[in-house]
């Protein structure tokens, strides 16, 4: 049962880390036309991408909410740093509160309810 655990951790790890180079992808490649055309649809796509990312990196990492708060906030900000120096993109505070809202919302809101569910399906009958 402990390897088994161990290497659904290893698992997790990689998808977080796979899901973060990808989000930096998004995050940093020149737009093109989005299927997404609405008003705010990126504050929304900041959202969810940080919402899942915080996900991601409670189950594999089981960090402090400190922890989890500091390190995607600074990765947020990073992103929209870098933005700020790339030709075809532009950097948007309104991006960075997207951004910390989605991971706010999944530490204060949805842990608990994640965190019980997951177990709940992939503890293992005695």
């Amino acid at each position: 049962m402990i390897k088994n655990n161990s290497k659904k951790t290893t698992l997790l790890k990689i998808i977080f880390i796979l899901s973060v180079i990808f989000a930096s992808f998004l995050f940093l490649k020149q737009s093109g036309h989005s299927a997404l055309s609405f008003q705010h649809a990126d504050k929304i796509a900041h959202f969810l991408i940080f919402f899942s990312l915080t996900l991601l990196l409670d189950l594999s990492f089981k960090l402090s909410v400190t922890k989890s708060l500091l390190i995607l906030s600074t990765y947020g900000v990073t992103i929209e740093v870098l933005q700020s120096f790339l030709p075809y993109r532009s950097a948007s505070l309104g991006d960075i509160l997207a951004d910390i809202f989605g991971v706010a919302v999944y530490i204060f809101v949805c842990r608990k309810f994640f965190r019980k569910y997951l177990e709940s399906i992939t503890t293992e009958p005695s």
